[in-house]
């Protein structure tokens, strides 16, 4: 079974893509940016055994929650774990996309433009299987 962190700040969206996940064969550890800064912090994102991130981007949810999620992705920059990292931008037009691609340009990671739906699932599992495919080349 992969393990794959799930980093998404609306629970609304975060319980059912989870639930979605699991039920395609993954063990998800499904948590927001507070909680997986403290993981960060806290063992190391390389520790915890993950096969996958898959973080989506916070958009308007107030600046306390952007400046976690931009410390996040700057720790994950600089950390990388030796994993695939998935970024979905469907809500993420408050980051400056740019430059967030530039800070993991030439790393093991992917971008991807989701739009809210139950999809989300589905979109994410074929992404999650062709980064794993291509982390093994």
């Amino acid at each position: 079974m992969k393990k794959v962190l799930y980093v998404e700040s609306f629970p609304c969206v975060r319980i059912p893509v989870t639930d979605g996940l699991r039920s395609r064969g993954y063990e998800v550890t499904a948590v927001d940016f507070c909680e997986a800064k403290r993981l960060q912090r806290e063992s190391g994102l390389a520790r915890l055994g993950l096969d996958v991130i898959v973080a989506a981007l916070p958009g308007r949810e107030g600046p306390v929650v952007f400046e976690t999620a931009k410390e996040f992705f700057d720790n994950l920059a600089d950390s990388m774990p030796p994993v695939p990292i998935i970024i979905d931008m469907y809500k993420g037009d408050d980051f400056d996309l740019s430059a967030l691609m530039n800070q993991f340009r030439g790393k093991n990671a992917r971008f991807l433009t989701t739009s809210l739906s139950s999809s989300i699932p589905g979109i994410y599992d074929k992404a999650i299987k062709e980064a794993l495919k291509l982390n093994k080349k």
